[in-house]
C-alpha cells in the first residue's frame, strides 16, 4: 500500500467518526498535519472522482495569471488574464466511502477480537482448570 492509499483510508476513517456530517477542510488540516492545503485538496479531489467523498460547498477566488495554468480545479475566463481558483471548504463521505470505512472498523475490530479478546479468555480458562487441577492432585 502505498503513502497516498494509506493517507485516503485515514482521511476517510476520521471524517466517519466525526460526529457532524459535513467537516471542515481545517479540521482535516489540524488532523494531518503534515499535509498542506493544497496536497489536502490533491487528495480530497481524487477521492471525490473515485466517488468516496463530496465535496461542498464550492468556495473560489479570482486572480491574474502569467502563462499557462494547470487544468482541473482552475477555470479560465475567455480573456485569458484571469482565472478562477475553486476549493471546497467541506467534506462528506458518499455511500461508498461509508461503506468503505464500516469495513475498515469491522476488520479492526475482528482483529482486536482475534488478537486481544481470545487469547486473553484462553488463558484464563486454562488458568481456571490449571488452579482446579492443582488443588485436586495437591490434596490427593
Amino acid at each position: 500500500m502505498n503513502n497516498l492509499e494509506h493517507t485516503t483510508k485515514k482521511i476517510i476513517k476520521f471524517i466517519y467518526v466525526q460526529p457532524e456530517v459535513s467537516v471542515s477542510i481545517e479540521k482535516i488540516l489540524r488532523k494531518f498535519k503534515w499535509l498542506n492545503r493544497d496536497d489536502l485538496q490533491s487528495i480530497l479531489h481524487q477521492m471525490e472522482e473515485s466517488n468516496f467523498v463530496e465535496l461542498s460547498p464550492k468556495s473560489s477566488f479570482t486572480f491574474e495569471t502569467v502563462g499557462t495554468i494547470d487544468e482541473g480545479i482552475y477555470e479560465e475566463s475567455k480573456n485569458k488574464k484571469s482565472s478562477t481558483l475553486i476549493f471546497a471548504t467541506h467534506v462528506s463521505l458518499t455511500l461508498k466511502g461509508k461503506d468503505n470505512a464500516e469495513e475498515q472498523h469491522a476488520l479492526l475490530l475482528k482483529a482486536r477480537k482475534e488478537l486481544i479478546a481470545q487469547p486473553l479468555v484462553n488463558s484464563l480458562i486454562s488458568g481456571i482448570i490449571g488452579f482446579i487441577l492443582g488443588y485436586f492432585f495437591h490434596s490427593m
